[in-house]
């Protein structure tokens, strides 16, 4: 991988007509470096905790130009938008570049195991997303009680319309709970190595960054399988404040429902979600 630019004897070619092209091989060094970075160990976690947040944040400016026409609608929605997308902004940055970072550190230097058999890797990574969505399933319905929305609303002020950096435009308080929190029971309950972790976070913080892309909507709704949290579900969540609280991976809404009519008992319900409903307005 690290083979930068060969040049072979006799054969080397000169142009002025255009600027010479970087070594083949830069591309594939910056790789392997960063995944170094992440999941070797000759740096401290804090490092590749920093890394996996500068590459969400990547990642979300790429996805936020090509939606601009959501990007517009959020801009130029009611009550400041402009105000908004700049908050947003800032919480994108603290909690994916500050708190994200200090969270893998611990959880990795305390919690992470040596490197395993791809089975158990495989595993435990199918473990994290199980227990982060019934971690975030729980935390977000519960936050949508009165005594919890204030932690909340602020994610909610995107009501009508999202964008991709609405993802992680979360209170200080819900990223720790509902975003870092069921990471950590994970991590503590399966000690899984440093890739599998990553392999857990990188499917997670991609996915929630789709689910906030209304250009996806109606894709996800005509082709992703029903177990899978689709765009169209949380739109429908921000739209309407008392349903689909599953996020980003996978349904536990509809796996909640299909129990239920399968035992013949009413599905559960969060009975003061309508009172957070109208705070959030």
């Amino acid at each position: 991988p690290f083979c930068g630019g060969c040049v072979q004897q006799g054969s080397v070619h000169q142009s002025t007509s255009s600027a010479p092209s970087p070594p083949r091989g830069m591309t594939s060094t910056m790789v392997v470096t960063t995944y170094d970075i992440i999941v070797g160990d000759s740096h401290e976690p804090l490092y590749g905790g920093l890394v996996v947040g500068l590459i969400t944040l990547a990642c979300t400016a790429i996805l936020e130009v090509t939606d601009l026409a959501a990007v517009k609608r959020v801009l130029n929605q009611a009550g400041d938008g402009r105000g908004l997308y700049r908050t947003a902004l800032v919480m994108n940055v603290l909690n994916t570049i500050i708190i994200g970072p200090i969270v893998w550190h611990i959880a990795v230097k305390l919690m992470c195991g040596p490197l395993k058999a791809l089975h158990a890797r495989v595993a435990d990574t199918i473990g994290l997303l199980v227990v982060h969505a019934l971690g975030y399933y729980l935390v977000h319905a519960a936050m949508h009680r009165p005594s919890l929305y204030q932690f909340h609303k602020l994610h909610h002020r995107f009501h009508a319309n999202m964008t991709p950096l609405s993802a992680n435009c979360v209170s200080t308080f819900e990223f720790c709970t509902a975003y870092m929190l069921p990471f950590v029971v994970g991590i503590f309950l399966l000690r899984p190595d440093k890739l599998a972790l990553l392999s857990a976070v990188s499917w997670i913080s991609f996915t929630n960054l789709l689910v906030h892309m209304p250009s996806l909507a109606d894709v996800s709704e005509r082709y992703l399988p029903a177990v899978f949290v689709g765009t169209h579900d949380h739109l429908e969540h921000h739209k309407h404040l008392t349903m689909a609280y599953a996020a980003p991976t996978i349904s536990v809404d509809r796996i909640i429902s299909a129990a239920a009519n399968a035992f013949c008992v009413d599905r559960p319900t969060c009975p003061e979600s309508k009172t957070a409903q109208s705070k959030g307005k």
